[in-house]
């Protein structure tokens, strides 16, 4: 019998509602995310879900979060919402 693939609240909503927590707010602005899971060199593969909650300021991207790295740099995997 196959070993039942355990899932993260993130992914499971993710599963549901591809748009569910794709969003931000950075200086004012509305973000949303394009992808729904994403590779950041330094620091590994993350969802959307999960990137929007982090607010771990990254050494790997010059002591910003995720978000404000991905915004700064213009980032294909964000869009202005």
């Amino acid at each position: 019998m196959a070993k039942a693939k355990k899932i993260d609240a993130a992914e499971a909503a993710q599963e549901t509602d591809p748009k569910a927590g794709h969003t931000f707010k950075l200086d004012k602005k509305q973000y949303r995310y394009v992808l729904p899971k994403f590779v950041m060199p330094g620091i590994g593969v993350r969802t959307a879900l999960e990137a929007c909650t982090d607010d771990t300021k990254y050494d790997e991207l010059g002591g910003k979060t995720l978000n404000e790295y991905l915004v700064e740099v213009k980032s294909s995997v964000v869009e202005e919402a």
